[in-house]
């Protein structure tokens, strides 16, 4: 392949000595293979190569051989996209701190929302969907979910009893049990014996019957779902931009209270240079 775009003899070996740095990587992380990687993992190995104290010169030189890899299994079918194409190395590597809230904020936030809820002439919502989205603010704030674990999320997955919600892996993030904060217990509670029961009864599968109960935390479309309380958010907080933002203020929070390796559990990152990109610019 690398014949086929006319490069020379020493240009093909300087490729081929990256990829077999980058293969020694990939090995060390116990990667099954480095095919199918993804765009998060390869910003760890940026990651790593800095912390070498190479320059961002030399990293792109290697970054673009491994994206002519990956453009060589775009060539064959293997794949449909270049995963280095959205790394963009411009002198160091950013940190992701843009529009941040402070825990105050966040707490303010959840109160507000909580009392804007309870306006029932000002919010169209049943009293039911407030109830959803309660229990869904509480997960993206205080336990940092995505929306790909929250459809992974069961009613055996919560422990009220002990305060204790297990998140289960998913394609990115790892498993991990985290603390439930006190009124959290009491809304789940509601939730799942009010709430719950209604909506999944509301429900349909497209053909005008109820969904069957598979058990999920919260039934239906959770994209829906997020987008929806977004919305509300925004009216709350016009400084609220998407769900990533409520996810980034929490995990730099558990960074400063925690510690970088505690933050790297709760927020299930399989590598630690993830969790240190939410590392706070001075």
């Amino acid at each position: 392949y690398l014949h086929s775009e006319k490069l020379g003899e020493s240009s093909i070996r300087e490729h081929q000595l990256n990829m077999a740095r980058f293969c020694k990587w990939a090995s060390d992380q116990h990667f099954a293979g480095i095919d199918h990687i993804t765009y998060m993992e390869l910003l760890d190995y940026v990651k790593y190569e800095k912390e070498k104290g190479l320059k961002v010169q030399t990293i792109k030189l290697r970054l673009n051989s491994i994206s002519k890899y990956y453009e060589y299994l775009k060539h064959i079918g293997l794949i449909d996209k270049n995963p280095t194409k959205k790394i963009k190395l411009k002198g160091q590597l950013k940190t992701i701190t843009q529009n941040v809230l402070s825990y105050t904020e966040l707490e303010q936030l959840y109160n507000d929302y909580q009392k804007q809820a309870t306006k029932a002439s000002k919010n169209k919502l049943s009293p039911y969907t407030k109830q959803k989205n309660n229990v869904l603010l509480g997960l993206m704030i205080w336990q940092g979910v995505v929306s790909g674990e929250i459809e992974k999320l069961h009613l055996e997955h919560l422990k009220l009893n002990e305060g204790i919600i297990y998140i289960p892996k998913s394609g990115r993030g790892n498993s991990r049990e985290l603390k439930l904060y006190s009124n959290q217990i009491l809304q789940l509670y509601q939730y799942i014996h009010e709430a719950r029961p209604k909506l999944l009864n509301q429900t349909t599968n497209g053909k005008g019957q109820c969904t069957a109960d598979k058990g999920q935390l919260v039934p239906g479309n959770i994209n829906n779902h997020i987008s929806y309380l977004l919305q509300e958010l925004k009216g709350l907080n016009q400084n609220i931009h998407n769900a990533s933002q409520l996810r980034t203020s929490i995990i730099i929070h558990w960074i400063k209270v925690y510690g970088k390796r505690q933050a790297q559990y709760m927020a299930g990152h399989k590598y630690i240079g993830s969790t240190e990109r939410f590392a706070l610019q001075e």
